[in-house]
């Protein structure tokens, strides 16, 4: 038995992201998080659980184990959070 061809990982294209998070505010902590949570729901809905997975270990996240944690990771690395403002606590 032959294992069958390898399916290729997806790469989030900036227009995936812009469709996704379109009228988001990204200048925001606030907006980041809800774009990163649109992100996720349409990682899950588009992508097989095993396949959101094989994409985290792809770029080093090996700490997921469930599709829905995956999709939300990879919407992490997509859209990271600003970073804070200096001196302010």
């Amino acid at each position: 038995m032959t294992d069958p061809a390898p399916r290729p990982l997806v790469t989030l294209s900036g227009t995936f992201l812009r469709r996704t998070a379109r009228r988001v505010d990204l200048t925001t902590q606030a907006g980041r998080a809800s774009a990163r949570l649109l992100v996720a729901v349409e990682l899950g809905r588009s992508m097989e659980p095993e396949d959101l997975i094989r994409a985290c270990r792809a770029h080093g996240v090996g700490y997921v184990c469930a599709g829905h944690q995956a999709a939300h990771a990879l919407a992490a690395l997509c859209i990271p959070a600003l970073p804070e403002v200096e001196g302010r606590h």
